[in-house]
C-alpha cells in the first residue's frame, strides 16, 4: 500500500501537497489517483509549481481558509493559471477554546456543514481534478480529506495514516511561510503543528459515536444518495 511515496508531489512554494488517490477501499476498489489532491496553502506556487498543477490537470481549488486570510495573503498566481478558485471558509467564530483538535475537529463538523456540503457539492458535480487547501493543509484540509476517504469508503487505518503524514512535512511548511525563521530551530515541533495518527483515530470515533458513520455526516448535512453514489463512481475504480 503506498501511503507516501508517488502519492506526494513535491513543490517549491508548498510543502503539503499530495494525492489523495492510490488507497485501498474495503470494498475491493481504490481511490482514483489524479482526482483530488490536498496541500498546504498555494499563494507562494512558483511558475514551476504551476506547471506541475496543469500537468497533473487541475480545474478547481477549494480554498478552506477564512476570508480574511484569503484577503491578508491573496491566492497566489492560480488565476493567471485558468485554475478556478472557490472559497469555502471552514471557519466558526467560536469564544469559547477547543480543549484538543479533536473538539476543534468536531466542532467544525456540526458549526460549518453548509461549508462541507458545498464541498461535495463540487464533488459530486465532478469539479475535478482538484485540489482541496487551508494555510498548513493539516486540520481543515485533514478533517475535509478524512470525510471524502470515508465516503469511498477507506478503512479508517488508511485514513489515520494519511493524515499522520502531513507532520513530517510540516517543518518545511513554517520554513516557507516564514522565511524569517531558521529551519533548524522548527525540528521540534509545536503541539498545534503535529498529526497525531490518535488524534484522527479519536476524531473518527466520535464521528461514528455521533452521525453513527462518515457517510451518516454526510446524509445528515443533506448529502443525497444520488450525489454519493456519483462521487463514488468519478473517485473509485476496480483495484489492479
Amino acid at each position: 500500500m503506498d501511503i507516501g511515496g508517488s502519492r506526494i508531489h513535491t513543490l517549491e512554494g508548498a510543502a503539503n501537497f499530495r494525492d489523495l488517490g492510490g488507497l485501498s477501499t474495503s470494498d475491493g476498489r481504490e481511490v482514483r489517483r489524479g482526482r483530488v489532491f490536498r496541500s498546504d496553502a498555494l499563494y507562494r506556487l512558483t511558475d514551476s509549481d504551476l506547471n506541475v498543477l496543469l500537468a497533473l490537470g487541475i480545474r478547481t481549488v477549494i480554498d478552506l481558509r477564512s476570508t480574511e486570510e484569503v484577503r491578508n495573503y491573496g491566492i497566489g498566481p492560480l488565476e493567471k493559471a485558468g485554475i478556478w478558485h472557490v472559497n469555502v471558509p471552514l471557519f466558526y467564530d467560536d469564544p469559547i477554546m477547543a480543549a484538543s483538535m479533536v473538539d476543534e475537529y468536531i466542532g467544525l463538523l456540526r458549526h460549518v456543514r453548509d461549508g462541507f456540503r458545498t464541498i461535495f457539492g463540487h464533488l459530486a458535480e465532478d469539479h475535478c481534478p482538484l485540489v482541496l487547501n487551508c494555510f498548513a493543509g493539516k486540520d481543515r484540509t485533514g478533517i475535509t480529506s478524512a470525510l471524502i476517504l470515508g465516503a469511498l469508503s477507506v478503512p479508517d487505518h488508511l485514513i489515520v495514516a494519511d493524515y499522520a503524514l502531513s507532520e513530517q512535512h510540516m517543518a518545511r511548511h513554517m520554513h516557507i511561510h516564514r522565511a524569517s525563521h531558521d529551519h533548524e530551530s522548527l525540528d521540534t515541533l509545536p503541539a498545534w503543528l503535529m498529526a497525531a495518527p490518535t488524534t484522527m483515530e479519536a476524531t473518527l470515533a466520535a464521528i461514528a459515536e455521533e452521525w453513527g458513520s462518515v457517510r451518516g455526516y454526510l446524509k445528515s448535512i443533506g448529502l443525497s444518495s444520488d450525489e454519493l453514489e456519483r462521487i463514488v463512481s468519478s473517485l473509485t475504480a476496480s483495484a489492479g
